[in-house]
């Protein structure tokens, strides 16, 4: 029953982790889906 436990706490951590991490990757490389307002500014500047 521990065992279950281990795996469903290192599943969950596994899961944020790399949802932050693909979070950080959009951001990084999609300011134009993201945030369309913010690239358009960088473009009139």
């Amino acid at each position: 029953m521990s065992f279950i436990v281990i795996l469903g706490v290192l599943a969950i951590i596994l899961f944020l982790f790399f949802r932050e991490q693909a979070v950080r990757y959009l951001e990084k490389n999609n300011h134009m889906i993201l945030n369309p307002t913010e690239n358009s500014d960088e473009a009139k500047l």
